[in-house]
């Protein structure tokens, strides 16, 4: 039985028809929607933009010609000749076999996953229909950025802790929340959008071992690229810094030079924008008592 759910993500919303129940794990249960009511405007926030992912049964899946442009273990990359994208992907443990392919028209917002009637089981869960549906390139088409860090509402509005895995930037998020009470939006990657010359920052279903899973948002004041050190001190990064730490922490198809393009120039409208530092922090309560007291001396310029 065709069964449809819907779920709304840094206000944009993604209408899933799949062909039997769908599982929906709590990481993204969270962002379900009415279908209805989703289609009206909420209060205090756009009317979402909308995407249709589909599914095609077919009795054999045939690969179309195109060039292959990346491949990895699991997931090749082609470009046919109509010089549009498709996803091929493979069951590394059956040798490569193709089980489904991918086809993605983003102006008409649609995103067609074909597969054979012994596959179809594969895609019951949400979870698992986001890793096939080229996330990261459908956000950057509506201009957002999803950025490898932990993001926080404070008093002083949402900072973001980013840099190099295993850093300390759930670490610095967990400091905040136990030491001055503030609430942790997503622990591993937010989404950003720019909003009437603001930019604002998304909690999301990818939270990494944070399982910090939060529906809302608030305005970015402040982005924080982590390094460890025995004392704490802040530099202002220089606006070529800024867009290189950013684009470093993107998830981001990197053999696509126009998304490539397009996330280098949000990277520089962002940190225009935005006040962007380097923290040099301990892991510990200092840390927080330091970015606090500059904070609060009004030391980092666009942070209230």
């Amino acid at each position: 039985m065709r069964e449809s759910c819907s779920l709304r993500i840094a206000d944009v919303q993604v209408k899933i028809l799949g062909e039997s129940s769908l599982k929906m794990p709590n990481s993204f249960a969270i962002f379900k929607v009415e279908e209805e009511a989703g289609k009206d405007m909420q209060e205090g926030s756009d009317t979402p933009v909308q995407y249709e992912i589909r599914f095609r049964i077919v009795p054999e899946l045939k690969v179309p010609d195109g060039i292959c442009v990346y491949e990895e273990r699991e997931t090749g990359v082609y470009l046919s000749e109509d010089r549009t994208y498709f996803r091929v992907f493979k069951d590394y443990y059956t040798d490569q076999k193709v089980y489904a392919i991918g086809y993605y028209d983003w102006d008409q917002k649609v995103i067609l996953i074909e597969c054979q009637p012994e596959n179809i089981d594969l895609f019951k869960n949400v979870q698992v229909i986001f890793k096939h549906v080229a996330w990261e390139t459908l956000l950057l088409k509506e201009e957002r950025l999803m950025l490898h860090a932990s993001y926080l509402r404070t008093p002083f509005g949402g900072i973001a802790f980013s840099g190099a895995s295993g850093i300390g930037k759930s670490t610095q998020a967990g400091l905040w929340c136990q030491y001055e009470q503030a609430e942790m939006l997503n622990g591993d990657k937010v989404i950003l959008r720019e909003k009437d010359d603001r930019w604002i920052g998304y909690g999301s279903p990818y939270a990494g071992s944070s399982s910090c899973y939060v529906n809302d948002s608030c305005e970015l004041n402040g982005l924080f690229f982590l390094k460890q050190g025995k004392a704490c001190s802040l530099r202002k990064l220089t606006l070529s810094e800024s867009v290189k730490q950013i684009y470093t922490g993107l998830t981001l198809n990197r053999w696509d030079g126009e998304c490539v393009k397009q996330a280098c120039d949000l990277a520089e409208k962002l940190a225009k924008t935005v006040p962007v530092y380097e923290f040099i922090c301990t892991p510990d309560e200092q840390a927080v008592h330091f970015l606090k007291k500059k904070l609060e001396g009004g030391e980092i310029p666009g942070v209230d």
